[in-house]
């Protein structure tokens, strides 16, 4: 990777987006609490609400602020169509995918 693309992903305000279904929230907000901990920046939308906005302009607003996004493809996350437009929002904005 260039400078150049580690100062703009080191000036995002997050380090990732946990893309998770709303079953899985005790799971993902654990993994939250040990990033944080570790001093890594995460986004939960249950953790950033953003009052006045649709949420599909916060996700995807959270993905682009985002360095790369973490997926938990659960028996849950495999079926939300959340989960699949978030990933398909990371795809379409060349984010890196775990």
């Amino acid at each position: 990777m260039n400078r150049a693309v580690l100062r703009e992903l080191a000036s995002l305000p997050f380090h990732m987006y946990l893309s998770h279904a709303h079953e899985d929230f005790l799971l993902v907000d654990r993994v939250w609490r040990v990033l944080d901990r570790m001093g890594l920046r995460a986004y939960m939308y249950e953790h950033f609400p953003h009052r006045g906005q649709s949420p599909l302009d916060a996700v995807i607003g959270a993905v682009r602020d985002s360095q790369q996004v973490v997926s938990f493809l659960t028996d849950a996350g495999n079926g939300s169509a959340w989960v699949h437009q978030e990933l398909g929002a990371t795809l379409a904005l060349g984010k890196y995918l775990l």
